[in-house]
């Protein structure tokens, strides 16, 4: 698939999101979208891992109503925290912590081939 977008030098091109998406999941296969204010308990239970989590603060940016309108089209939650595995919702700090207390949450990291308790 093709999109319409602004590359780097602030003109219009053709993107392939195909390729733009795996370079994403390889670079970030963990992204959790939150708020500054929000407790750092789903941060805790995913550390450390490689490669990193990218943590995205919603509230402080200037594109935060858009993130948060893309976010609950694309993944059906509107609520942060909301962690990302492979562009994929897990869910949110309740979900997170249940997997976690289930056992399940270090099972599908290293599913998809993230390491966990590895530093980078």
């Amino acid at each position: 698939m093709h999109v319409y977008a602004v590359d780097g030098d602030g003109k219009g091109g053709d993107m392939d999101w195909a390729a733009e998406r795996q370079r994403i999941d390889t670079e970030y296969p963990v992204v959790i979208f939150s708020k500054a204010c929000c407790s750092s308990s789903v941060r805790e239970q995913i550390q450390p891992l490689s490669p990193p989590p990218i943590v995205i603060e919603v509230d402080l940016r200037d594109d935060a109503a858009q993130i948060k309108t893309l976010l609950t089209r694309i993944t059906g939650r509107g609520t942060f925290p909301n962690m990302l595995v492979l562009g994929e919702s897990i869910g949110g700090a309740d979900d997170v912590l249940a997997m976690h207390e289930r056992g399940e949450l270090v099972d599908l990291l290293e599913s998809k081939g993230i390491r966990v308790g590895a530093e980078s």
